[in-house]
C-alpha cells in the first residue's frame, strides 16, 4: 500500500516533517521517490518514472507479469510503455515487431473455458484451453453451451489462429497478424489516459 503526492517545492521541507511524524505515529517506514512522470489509467495501473529513471509499472503496464497473473496480448502493456516512455507510436512498433523485441507469444492470449461449453473453431471442436493470435482472414473462436443456442464469439469481430504449438520456422510476416485489433486496443488506453489530465513532474 502507498500513496503518490503532488507536493509544492516550497512545500517539500513541511511535506517530510508530515510523512516523519506519521511514521512515528504509526511505527513504519515510509518508501519515497520522485517522479519524473506517471501515467495512469487508474489506481492500480500506471506507468511512471522516478527521477533516477526507475521505471514503475503495475496492471496493465506490467509486461512480465506474476506466476499465475494473467499474460494475455502483452503486446499492448509492452507497447504502452514504449509509448509514454519513449515517445515510440505503436504503429512503428507494430510494423517491425522483431526491432522492438517482440515475440509471437506477446501476440497471444488463451481464453479457459468451463466445462458446460465446447469450443468450436473453424468447424470442428477444440479443447478448453487454447493459445490464439488475432490473424487476418481467420474463423472465429466460439464457445457454445447447448446445440440449441447461439455460438458465442470469444473475440467479438475478430477472427484468431489456434496456436497451440510453437514453430520457430514462422515468421511474423507468415502469421498475417491483424494489427488492427492490437492498435485499436492500445490506442484506446492511450487516449483514455492522456485524455484525463496526467501528472509530468520536472
Amino acid at each position: 500500500m502507498g500513496i503518490e503526492c503532488f507536493v509544492d517545492i516550497n512545500k517539500t521541507e513541511q511535506y517530510v516533517e508530515i510523512m516523519n511524524s506519521l511514521e512515528k505515529e504509526f511505527n513504519f517506514v515510509w518508501e519515497h521517490d520522485v517522479y519524473k512522470k506517471i501515467y495512469f489509467r487508474n489506481i492500480n495501473s500506471y506507468i511512471a518514472v522516478t527521477k533516477s529513471d526507475k521505471i514503475k509499472k503495475k496492471g496493465e503496464f506490467v509486461t512480465n507479469p506474476e506466476l499465475g497473473n494473467s499474460v494475455n496480448f502483452l503486446v499492448i502493456p509492452k507497447c504502452l510503455g514504449l509509448y509514454f516512455i519513449k515517445g515510440i507510436k505503436p504503429e512503428e512498433v507494430l510494423r517491425d515487431p522483431i526491432k522492438y523485441g517482440l515475440h509471437i507469444y506477446d501476440m497471444c492470449a488463451s481464453f479457459k473455458v468451463s466445462r458446460d461449453y465446447t469450443v468450436l473453431w473453424n468447424g470442428e471442436k477444440q479443447q478448453r484451453l487454447n493459445r490464439f493470435f488475432v490473424k487476418k482472414n481467420a474463423p472465429y473462436l466460439y464457445k457454445l453451451k447447448n446445440s440449441k443456442d447461439k455460438p458465442d464469439n470469444m473475440l467479438k469481430g475478430w477472427g484468431v489462429q489456434i496456436y497451440n504449438n510453437h514453430s520457430d520456422d514462422i515468421t511474423f510476416e507468415e502469421h498475417q497478424i491483424d494489427t488492427r485489433y492490437y492498435l485499436a486496443e492500445i490506442n484506446k488506453i492511450i487516449s483514455e489516459i492522456e485524455h484525463h489530465n496526467q501528472l509530468q513532474l520536472f
